[in-house]
């Protein structure tokens, strides 16, 4: 599967996808998921962001991922954790 930069949530699936197929998550993992995807995703944002001020001349690549990052942020943001599961289960479409 090829991951769309506007909407990753298609390849999220397929990994949880495949990690369940293997060793399915408890329901207090599930529902922890949208989370502690969002806590991952600000870690790396702002880890970036911290990364290309102490380096300006890698700060091209060191930000590279930051438009996309946000505003998947953003969208996890605005669902909450039912909509978050829904999109799971249906291969990324909220």
């Amino acid at each position: 599967m090829q991951c769309n930069a506007d909407d990753p949530l298609p390849a999220a699936a397929a990994v949880l996808a495949g990690f369940e197929s293997q060793l399915p998550l408890l329901p207090g993992e599930r529902a922890l998921l949208r989370t502690l995807c969002m806590a991952r995703l600000a870690q790396s944002l702002s880890l970036g962001a911290r990364a290309a001020a102490r380096d300006p001349s890698n700060a091209p690549y060191l930000l590279a991922t930051q438009r996309h990052g946000w505003a998947l942020l953003r969208r996890l943001w605005g669902m909450s954790d039912e909509q978050y599961q829904a999109a799971m289960s249906a291969g990324g479409a909220p």
